[in-house]
């Protein structure tokens, strides 16, 4: 695992409202590098084929690439994975500011949030 990856994914499971960390594969790193290609292998393994985009059982990942928090260019970018409601399929898009570095810094290389809140709070 590269020294700037800290190997971790953040579970925020919305329904249950509890949270949990998983490690990384290191096999991962060199398969994958990150980004999106985490957030596709990760999709791969847990969402099932025919999951409902609307449901609870999709997920939203944000994932951090090997370079986030250095002075490499375009470095800053968030990438968000999800099932789309429009497509039905796996969508990729990215987004930059300063959430992926601040992800970084918590000790994450990747956040997934699962379910949904009962309530808005």
């Amino acid at each position: 695992m590269p020294k700037s990856c800290p190997g971790k994914i953040l579970h925020i499971d919305l329904s249950a409202e509890k949270t949990w960390e998983e490690d990384i594969p290191e096999e991962w790193y060199s398969l994958y590098i990150g980004g999106e290609g985490f957030g596709a292998r990760y999709l791969y393994d847990n969402l099932k084929p025919h999951t409902d985009p609307l449901s609870e059982e999709n997920k939203i990942l944000f994932i951090t690439g090997p370079l986030t928090d250095t002075k490499a260019p375009s470095s800053g970018r968030t990438v968000v994975m999800f099932k789309s409601p429009l497509t039905g399929t796996i969508c990729a898009s990215n987004v930059g500011g300063s959430f992926a570095p601040h992800i970084k810094r918590s000790g994450y290389d990747m956040i997934v949030i699962h379910g949904k809140a009962e309530t808005l709070k």
